[in-house]
């Protein structure tokens, strides 16, 4: 139902963080939410910071790495297009889930006949 796409750049550290909160919460309320993540070419451990994300939690996690790295614009894009799903939720790399976020956003979907959804930090 939802792909949370996810582009990054050298920020392994803040990707783990963001990762940790969207997989706690989709493990809790959902079976049917999936992460993507673009990696613009980082050289900072990004990657095996995916790897481990995708050897723990094959199910939720994928994610395609960029041979060279591109502008801010260009992987925001790449990362929209890993959607696979009826609803995409952008999230950048530095983000974090608020409580019970994925959970109040199913239920709204459920509840509203809405085409687009924007939610923003609290």
């Amino acid at each position: 139902m939802i792909t949370y796409t996810i582009p990054t750049w050298n920020r392994a550290d803040k990707l783990r963080v963001c990762l940790n909160s969207l997989i706690g919460q989709i493990n809790e309320v959902a079976d049917n939410v999936v992460i993507r993540v673009y990696n613009n070419a980082s050289d900072d451990g990004t990657e095996e910071v995916l790897k481990e994300f995708k050897e723990n939690f094959p199910h939720l996690l994928g994610y395609q790495n960029g041979d060279e790295h591109v502008g801010g614009a260009e992987s925001f894009k790449r990362a929209f297009l890993l959607a696979e799903t009826e609803w995409l939720w952008m999230f950048g790399d530095d983000d974090i889930l608020a409580p019970n976020g994925l959970k109040n956003v199913l239920e709204y979907i459920k509840r509203k006949d809405v085409e687009f959804i924007h939610a923003a930090e609290v």
